[in-house]
Parts: structure tokens; C-alpha cells; sequence
């Protein structure tokens, strides 16, 4: 039994984890620099939200059930933060970080009006190879504004405490240090600009970071641990929150 990992990437690199089983297809994984991809199936997550905003670009039409009501089509995309279950036969996802250009791009066009909205669906079949491409012309970035370089010095530190397994030490005083701001200050611009609050980007973060450490062989206690969480059951509930599985459900996926 061979565990994949996704792991924490220079700014600008790319990895292809490879397949993945699910119960009714194999996923591929890809995590870019500001984007996690993942293409196959997902049937049976449970209602959740993330950080991330989230695409869906669907072979047939996918469906996203949320408490404002039922959006089915062959491309959507999610707000982050927005409460929501996806129903997807087979097509291509892509989590993208709030704070990235894409994102702020997407926020400008489609997502202007509403956290879930139906997109025109891309000219291109929904797969890794075409990501990319499919991304760029649903997204210009050309007149995006840059994100305040006080806070990319926060996360470009982050970066590194993930990088160097000690993201249990990400704390406001830290972030606050890079930025001099007041504490004050510094949480509205984190949540003007990131679009979530320091807090929860945080959450975010550390199950990403938890999960990496668990499928490079830690347990989910150790994996914990590492990432800032007190303990195995804390990590399970928030990953839950975030994604509509548990960490044991999401490795048995991740592991061939």
C-alpha cells in the first residue's frame, strides 16, 4: 500500500499526486501554487465550508445544495466560506485560495452578485490537462489589484512555518510582527483582503497542514499536533467543517 502526499510547494511549482481511488472513480490531484485540483467523483461529503472558493467543472451537470436553495450545471462556482454539498458524477475541481489573484478576479466577475452561481461551461473537457487553460478564461487576472504587501509577508511566513513543520507556531503576535499593525487593524485588512477572517484562515491552513502530515506517515494524533490542534478528535470535527469528510475517510482516498 503505497500513501501519497501532497506536499507544501515553492510559489510558481506544480505537483500531480496521481490517482486516487474513490468509491466510484479514481481521483487525480494536482495542487498548484494558489490552487488545489481534483478530478473524479464526489458523492457522499457531508454539508460544509472552507476557506477556499470553490469551482466545479462538471462532464454532466453537477448539482450544489446549499440553504439558499439548489444550483445544478456543468460549471459553478462557490464563495468561500458559503455552506454547501456537491453532488458530482465525474468532472474537476478546483479549490482556490481567497487570497489569490484568481480568486479576487472571480469575485469581480462572476461571484460579483452571489456566493453560488451557475458559470457558461468551459470549451474544454473538464480534466487536469485542460486546468489551466479553463482557468485562465474564466478568470483574467490582468487589473487585479495586488494584495496589500503586508500581509503576503504574513503569508509567505506561514509558508515557511508549513514548510518547516511548525505551523503550530502561527500565531497573531507573529502576524502581527510582520505587518506592525494594531491588532485591530491588521484583522480588518486580513478580512477586507483575504475574504475570511484571520481565525478561520488559520483552520484552513492547519487541516491542510495535518493532512499533509498524515499521509507522509504521521498518525492523525501526531499529524495534529503538528499542524496547532490540540488533539486527533479536534482536527476530525474542524476537517469535517471544512471539507464534508473526516481525515480517516479522506486518507483511505488518498492511499492505494
Amino acid at each position: 500500500m503505497t500513501s501519497h502526499r501532497i506536499p507544501h510547494r515553492p510559489a510558481g511549482d506544480s505537483f500531480e499526486v496521481g490517482r486516487v481511488p474513490s468509491a466510484v472513480a479514481d481521483w487525480r490531484v494536482r495542487r498548484d501554487d494558489d490552487v488545489l485540483w481534483v478530478q473524479g467523483a464526489m458523492h457522499d461529503n457531508a454539508e460544509h465550508a472552507h476557506h477556499a472558493l470553490q469551482l466545479v467543472f462538471a462532464r454532466k451537470p453537477a448539482k450544489v445544495e446549499s440553504p439558499s436553495g439548489t444550483v445544478e450545471a456543468c460549471a459553478i462556482a462557490i464563495e468561500g466560506g458559503s455552506p454547501h454539498r456537491l453532488e458530482l458524477e465525474d468532472g474537476l475541481v478546483a479549490l482556490v485560495e481567497a487570497e489569490s489573484v484568481v480568486a479576487r478576479a472571480l469575485r469581480a466577475g462572476p461571484l460579483v452578485a452571489a456566493t453560488i452561481v451557475a458559470l457558461a461551461p468551459p470549451d474544454r473537457e473538464p480534466t487536469l490537462e485542460n486546468a489551466d487553460a479553463i482557468l485562465r478564461a474564466l478568470a483574467p487576472t490582468d487589473s487585479v489589484k495586488p494584495l496589500d504587501p503586508r500581509l503576503r509577508r504574513v503569508l509567505v511566513w506561514l509558508g515557511q512555518l508549513e514548510t518547516e513543520g511548525n505551523l503550530r507556531d502561527a500565531e497573531l503576535a507573529g502576524a502581527l510582527a510582520k505587518t506592525r499593525l494594531s491588532e485591530s487593524r491588521f484583522l480588518h485588512l486580513f478580512t477586507e483582503q483575504v475574504g475570511t477572517p484571520w481565525r478561520r484562515y488559520l483552520v484552513w491552513r492547519r487541516a491542510l497542514h495535518a493532512m499533509e502530515r498524515a499521509l507522509a506517515g504521521a498518525s492523525l494524533t501526531e499529524a495534529a499536533h503538528a499542524a496547532g490542534y490540540a488533539d486527533g478528535a479536534h482536527l476530525s470535527r474542524q476537517f469535517r467543517e471544512l471539507f464534508g469528510y473526516t481525515p480517516s475517510a479522506s486518507l483511505r482516498r488518498f492511499t492505494r
